[in-house]
């Protein structure tokens, strides 16, 4: 099924009906009968890879088992983290934080990324903190990006401050720390008639 086709298909399709695309979709990928089609089918991923449901997640945790290739995974990892599951967190760590090839922990940490709220805390804050002073810089940033989003993120980002990062990731991490909230209170002003806000809440 061509990417033009499925455009055309997906809003016209009900929840069962989507799920059932997403499905052939990943067998067409783990089936090696259909190299000929994957260059095709994974342009297609922002079409039908992105369906949330513990049927979805359970087979992306079947396709992701110990024969797939490294391209499946580095398509699949990030979807995973999609699902928002928590039992998936502890595989996403593992595949990110162990030594292995950059671009696998690179969609490992995509993935952590797409469920960041879904995850605990503590062990989160936890492997970004590690992840920070990874070799790769590119690891390295995006995991104090991802600390800066968590919630009380100076916490985490003065952690970072006495640690030896590389440079442009010690570029980033002032970055991040000059625009974190220099407090954890968050003021929310919603639905004043005529969309004004009182000075007494500008002042504060």
């Amino acid at each position: 099924m061509l990417r033009h086709e499925l455009a055309a298909m997906l809003p016209k399709l009900n929840q069962s009906q989507a799920f059932e695309v997403f499905a052939l979709w990943l067998a067409q990928l783990t089936d090696d009968k259909q190299d000929f089609q994957k260059a095709e089918l994974i342009s297609c991923t922002d079409l039908v890879g992105y369906q949330r449901s513990s049927a979805a997640a359970q087979l992306l945790r079947n396709a992701l088992g110990p024969d797939a290739s490294q391209q499946l995974q580095q398509l699949l990892l990030p979807l995973l983290g999609y699902q928002r599951n928590q039992q998936d967190f502890l595989f996403l760590r593992k595949q990110v934080l162990q030594p292995g090839p950059l671009l696998l922990r690179r969609a490992a940490l995509e993935g952590v990324a797409r469920g960041l709220a879904a995850w605990p805390l503590g062990p989160l804050r936890n492997c970004l903190l590690v992840l920070a002073v990874d070799m790769d810089p590119i690891l390295a940033a995006t995991a104090v990006d991802l600390i800066a989003r968590l919630p009380w993120p100076r916490q985490g980002l003065k952690a970072l401050a006495a640690k030896n990062l590389d440079p442009l990731v010690q570029q980033r991490l002032v970055r991040r720390r000059a625009a974190a909230p220099p407090s954890d209170l968050l003021l929310v002003v919603h639905g004043r008639s005529g969309g004004e806000v009182p000075s007494e809440f500008e002042l504060l």
